[in-house]
């Protein structure tokens, strides 16, 4: 109590190391919100690439699934088939192509690049259109399974 009765007491040092203090914490809290910041921005990038290899994967497979579905639903007869014809060479082209878009090494592109390499084997053993018919199932169900994983994943890293 005497303190404040003193009147030789310098209240302007108290003030001083009570202003030093904030200065320090303001500094420390600009700091952790600077790399908050960098953190946020290097997920943010890292969710848009993912999210444009995606658009990318899915837009080579609608290619594909496209080519394979006018061939089909141009010719309704079953007929016979070889790898060297033009309808599988071109399939086989674009699915190599589709392979090639899939940058992320994960459970879920390993699994859809093995099933490109599967449906690029079948077309390269294709005998009638009804395989064909196959491949464009196979294909389907695996961009469906791809696509909606792929997305989980992106959700929880929001």
């Amino acid at each position: 109590m005497e303190i404040f009765l003193d009147s030789t007491f310098q209240w302007a040092g108290v003030a001083a190391i009570i202003s030093f203090l904030a200065a320090c914490l303001n500094g420390i809290s600009i700091y952790i919100h600077h790399l908050q910041g960098i953190k946020n921005r290097k997920t943010s990038t890292l969710l848009s690439l993912r999210i444009e290899d995606l658009k990318e994967v899915r837009k080579e497979s609608i290619i594909c699934l496209s080519i394979i579905k006018g061939y089909l639903k141009y010719d309704h007869q079953p007929k016979e088939l070889t790898k060297d014809d033009s309808i599988v060479r071109e399939i086989i082209d674009h699915l190599a192509s589709l392979e090639s878009k899939l940058y992320l090494h994960s459970i879920h592109s390993s699994s859809f690049s093995t099933l490109i390499n599967t449906c690029q084997i079948k077309l390269l053993m294709i005998k009638t259109t009804e395989e064909l018919t196959e491949v464009l199932i196979d294909l389907q169900t695996a961009l469906q399974e791809y696509s909606e994983s792929e997305y989980k994943e992106i959700e929880s890293m929001l």
